[in-house]
């Protein structure tokens, strides 16, 4: 598709306004919008706000690292080089995707550096451009599809609620999912993502949610092992399910039972941290294996779950909680 001089002189003059134009104010964020879930037509989730980018600004052209290595001089229309927003997931849990993870990465941080200008040029409906930019959004829509968990559509810059949802999204620092994992078979999406800058985000049992976020994680070890011990550890290493590595580290979490008894008052005698002490000791969380294992820097073996997504903040405290109140078959 040409780039006609009007085209690159409506781009170059929307950069021009991005770099020195004026400022804006995104308001009061909106933690609750900001962090909605939306799924692509594949499954694959993604915030509203960080969907919105990549279906309006970065699906492979424009404003894409991909544009760049193109064989396609086109495929920029006028975005300078290096002026990228691909904050598309980077993989699934398990993947082996450190450049991914990287470029998004990089791309998140160059949003959230770009947020005031990038809102202030949508508000005004100066990108997508008029014409080519719309026509290209179109082409992506369809080919997306992002919907919520109830399949409501998620709307596009070009409506109100579009817009709102890109500003909640940009106000509230630009959070991302970036690795997440199959839903399992007959469950209804839902997320599970971290406050933090880089979110870790897993698909839940429709049992957990209503189609946005989850309730808070309760210190129960039924809610534990449901949400965190069973997705991500209970069908792949600790099960029977690829990687297994059930032999090496002397622990099958593949159901509720057999995880209980196998890590309650249980010593550690897998390869890498036996001896270390007791996976769960009631009423020690602080000397639990387990909370060691799974907090950012373990004393012994590497950050579990192996490769992601990890427990959040909030996620290990609440394990520790139930530790400490006795660790109780709840």
């Amino acid at each position: 598709m040409p780039l006609t001089r009007t085209h690159q002189a409506l781009l170059l003059g929307t950069i021009a306004s991005l770099a020195f134009g004026c400022q804006p104010s995104l308001g009061t964020p909106n933690d609750d919008a900001a962090h909605q879930i939306v799924f692509a037509a594949d499954g694959v989730p993604a915030y509203a706000g960080q969907a919105l980018m990549r279906e309006s600004c970065a699906n492979g052209i424009c404003h894409s690292p991909a544009a760049v290595n193109s064989s396609s001089a086109d495929v920029r229309f006028g975005a300078p080089a290096g002026l990228d927003f691909d904050v598309r997931p980077a993989c699934a849990s398990g993947e082996s995707c450190d450049a991914d993870v990287e470029r998004l990465r990089v791309n998140q941080l160059r949003t959230y550096d770009w947020r005031r200008s990038i809102y202030s040029q949508v508000d005004k409906g100066f990108m997508p451009p008029p014409g080519i930019g719309h026509e290209l959004v179109s082409g992506w829509s369809s080919s997306l599809a992002y919907q919520f968990a109830d399949g409501t559509p998620l709307p596009g810059l070009d409506t109100t609620e579009g817009k709102y949802l890109l500003r909640a999204w940009l106000g509230a620092g630009t959070p991302v999912v970036e690795r997440y994992m199959p839903a399992p078979a007959g469950a209804r999406p839902g997320g599970d993502c971290s406050d933090g800058a880089i979110g870790d985000c897993i698909y839940e049992r429709g049992a957990d949610t209503d189609g946005g976020m989850p309730p808070p994680l309760d210190p129960t070890w039924t809610a534990i092992y449901t949400r965190l011990i069973h997705p991500l550890c209970g069908t792949r290493c600790h099960a029977a399910g690829p990687p297994d590595y059930r032999a090496t580290t002397n622990l099958d979490l593949s159901t509720q039972r057999l995880a209980y008894d196998q890590m309650v008052d249980i010593a550690d005698t897998g390869s890498s941290c036996s001896g270390a002490g007791l996976l769960v000791k009631p009423g020690d969380s602080a000397n639990s294996v387990l909370v060691n294992v799974t907090s950012p820097s373990p004393s012994c073996g590497a950050r579990m779950p192996q490769g992601g997504p990890f427990l959040t903040a909030a996620q290990l405290a609440t394990v520790a909680q139930w530790i400490d109140a006795g660790a109780l078959d709840n």
